[in-house]
């Protein structure tokens, strides 16, 4: 007798073998780093540590997009790209969830003393997520 093939699906489709896993793992990791980098930056005598940072114009703005993007492309990855489909228009679930959670993010910063909500770091959040997100599937 012989037995059917399972179709696989999802990040077993795309990285046979216990790469998911791992995939997951990173993730999971690269999601904690950011965490700590937010508290990191949100604490007043750790922000003095980073004066040398402003030498450089828009740095935040930089490490937004850089570091949103990059999350997007884990989180992407580790959903294996799937859609959401809005009429005709491909959206990332990955992309939505981590714009959502850059928002929030952001918005939270408007009720930590220190701390400055700017709509521009929204946007270059947005961005990286929209970019980077996107860069897995060629």
């Amino acid at each position: 007798m012989r037995r059917a093939k399972r179709k696989r699906k999802g990040l077993s489709k795309r990285f046979p073998g216990g790469a998911g896993m791992i995939l997951r793992c990173v993730t999971a990791g690269y999601l904690v780093f950011l965490g700590a980098a937010a508290y990191f930056f949100s604490t007043a005598e750790h922000r003095r540590l980073l004066n040398f940072m402003s030498a450089v114009p828009h740095w935040d703005k930089y490490f937004h997009f850089c570091a949103v993007g990059m999350l997007s492309f884990f989180v992407n990855l580790a959903l294996s790209f799937r859609v959401l489909r809005i009429g005709k228009l491909p959206f990332l679930w990955g992309t939505w969830i981590v714009v959502f959670m850059a928002v929030s993010e952001e918005y939270s910063q408007s009720y930590i003393p220190g701390r400055v909500f700017d709509i521009w770091d929204i946007a270059a959040a947005a961005s990286g997520a929209i970019v980077l997100g996107r860069v897995g599937m060629f």
